[in-house]
């Protein structure tokens, strides 16, 4: 009866471990935290593209075998749900929305929203702000936005470069 702390209350920022900065810290494989636009975005699709890298290198590696390729498909993909939806829940986070908004990722283009709702600022009552971003955040962010550009006017140029 001494502890007076609700179980159910809403989580607090916690202050970073000394020598840490005013940041707070990124952890892709927790729900905790928050992470900013861009660097949700290098993350979710750098993390994706690693996962089906190495899905397909070993799917190349067990072709021959009679070992069924399905499962590991099927692991690949339940590793980018479960990494889609830890680093959707820390994106939330940031612009200090309950992790349950995440839900609403199963319509259509709300991860979208996710990805322009601009985060707070300051520290809020996930935890203090984001880092800033890395080269290397920019460059796969980059990637992220371009390599759809570049498969788009792919489908368009190569069937009319063959034609004529």
């Amino acid at each position: 009866m001494g502890d007076d702390s609700n179980p159910y209350a809403a989580p607090q920022g916690r202050l970073v471990a000394e020598g840490g900065g005013p940041y707070g810290e990124v952890r892709v494989f927790s729900a905790e935290g928050r992470l900013n636009r861009l660097r949700y975005l290098a993350y979710v699709f750098g993390l994706t593209f690693l996962i089906n890298l190495v899905s397909s290198a070993i799917t190349a590696a067990l072709a021959g075998m009679e070992v069924p390729v399905a499962a590991v498909t099927i692991a690949s993909g339940i590793a980018s749900l479960w990494i889609s939806i830890l680093l959707t829940i820390q994106r939330v986070h940031d612009f200090s929305a309950s992790g349950w908004w995440s839900a609403l990722a199963v319509i259509p283009l709300v991860t979208l929203i996710f990805a322009i709702i601009p985060g707070h600022g300051e520290e809020n009552r996930f935890g203090l702000e984001p880092p800033p971003n890395t080269f290397g955040v920019y460059l796969v962010a980059t990637l992220a936005i371009g390599v759809p550009i570049l498969g788009i006017v792919a489908a368009i140029v190569i069937p009319q470069l063959a034609q004529g």
